[in-house]
């Protein structure tokens, strides 16, 4: 059984400035989604293994700036047309085996597990509803660090300290919108998490580093693990993720008493909650990445915090976050709230 103290922890609204050189002691990850949640994971073994004493781990995306890409020309060809690539698209919303898009993969799930567009819509109402209320009452406030976006002028600069995306919602609209991947098929832009940007950030330490420093326990690393299988099965992976992390954590699911399981597509938390039997109440219960966005490089730590603020506001001890990957891959943490710890 592996513990860690997080120590502090915060998200922001939009992507901060990231090192542009990778020194000895950075590791990048890439796995479109689970990227960062594999961070948190590499950084808990580092400190475990006594190889750091205090890590930050934490990723960010700008969606909104994926640049488009030209292959880079390898034969003598002097004519003809060059087509460009969405980044986007190619490097995280795709199955990179078969260029099949992420939505159809989430067709496949809900066709497969029985989960209606009714249901699909009925969740994503549901994640939009939980999200603004926890705007409403400030839940959010502890774990978002507001951003100013300087203008050309001063009285242009803008201060973002919320998620925009839950504005948007409009529950008549999202029940007619059509669907986005087949012409009879369930998942729509609705029901599915929006392009976003932002990035999450979770500072890691030894017990000792943190009574060192005068830093504050909020929770504890208790265990983890990761699943995978087929692509195209990637958005039930979280619970095959899940109780691998259970076991090695040394706890039974009963011990659980809140989930973040990250909304890819409304069906991804509906087939999970299926699989492994969860109630409503117990996953996501401030809304999810349909309702707050889905920034792919910063999810996997976003989770993570929005489950410690979680545990904190509603004085539970054991949470598990999980978050899968367009590979057909998932990761999942085990959370452990500090009792000393509470908002």
């Amino acid at each position: 059984m592996v513990e860690c103290d997080l120590c502090l922890e915060f998200k922001a609204a939009a992507p901060r400035n990231a090192p542009s050189k990778s020194s000895p002691k950075t590791k990048r990850t890439h796995r479109p989604m689970q990227q960062v949640a594999k961070a948190v994971m590499l950084g808990v073994q580092s400190i475990a293994m006594g190889l750091q004493q205090c890590v930050v781990a934490g990723g960010m995306e700008s969606m909104s700036n994926a640049p488009f890409l030209l292959p880079r020309i390898r034969s003598t060809k002097v004519t003809g047309d060059l087509v460009m690539k969405d980044s986007m698209v190619v490097d995280g919303l795709q199955d990179a085996y078969k260029e099949t898009s992420m939505g159809i993969c989430a067709e496949l799930c809900a066709e497969e597990m029985g989960i209606s567009r009714y249901e699909q819509d009925s969740h994503a109402i549901q994640s939009y509803e939980r999200a603004l209320a926890a705007q409403a009452t400030g839940l959010f406030n502890s774990e978002i660090t507001p951003l100013t976006i300087v203008g050309k002028k001063v009285q242009d600069s803008k201060i973002i300290a919320l998620d925009e995306e839950c504005s948007k919602f409009n529950p008549e609209k999202l029940r007619s919108l059509p669907s986005a991947f087949l012409s009879n098929g369930t998942i729509t832009a609705g029901n599915s998490s929006t392009i976003g940007d932002g990035s999450a950030v979770l500072l890691l330490a030894s017990a000792e580093f943190a009574e060192k420093k005068g830093l504050p326990i909020l929770a504890r690393v208790r265990g983890f693990g990761d699943a995978a299988q087929a692509p195209e099965k990637f958005p039930t992976s979280p619970a095959l993720a899940i109780p691998k992390a259970l076991q090695h954590a040394g706890l039974e699911m009963k011990r659980v008493e809140l989930f973040e399981i990250n909304e890819a597509f409304s069906v991804v938390d509906l087939a999970n909650r299926k699989l492994l039997g969860l109630l409503p109440d117990q996953v996501n219960i401030h809304g999810g990445a349909v309702s707050l966005g889905h920034p792919i490089g910063a999810s996997g730590a976003r989770i993570i915090v929005s489950l410690i603020t979680n545990l904190a506001l509603h004085r539970k001890r054991i949470g598990v976050a999980s978050i899968c990957n367009g590979g057909g891959g998932a990761s999942a943490i085990v959370i452990e709230r500090d009792l000393t710890y509470h908002l």
